[in-house]
């Protein structure tokens, strides 16, 4: 069993309607097709490659993604293996973290 936990690097935005909603799905769903979402050990290289400097970010524990069938790991263009949610996160299934900065 894989007992990593999966994160998203949420923009602040986005996650302040979904509260309201109950509902995550980002913007970027529309352009890629699913949430991007990291394991714990690549948060800090992912902060990095992608967001340095931006400080209007939440990040988001997935709460009990083992099982889900719209959860698929699948490899990244750096050869890693990263969490894919193809399909909207209810709120309560997500975990906001202390800030982490890029």
């Amino acid at each position: 069993m894989d007992d990593r936990k999966v994160l998203h690097i949420a923009d602040s935005n986005d996650w302040l309607a979904a509260k309201h909603t109950g509902e995550y799905l980002p913007s970027s769903f529309n352009t890629d097709g699913f949430i991007h979402c990291c394991f714990e050990e690549q948060l800090d290289a992912v902060l990095q490659a992608y967001l340095a400097g931006r400080d209007d970010c939440v990040v988001l524990e997935v709460q009990e993604w083992r099982g889900r069938d719209d959860i698929k790991i699948e490899a990244g263009h750096d050869g890693q293996d990263y969490p894919h949610i193809y399909g909207p996160v209810r709120t309560e299934h997500l975990h906001e973290l202390p800030s982490a900065t890029p």
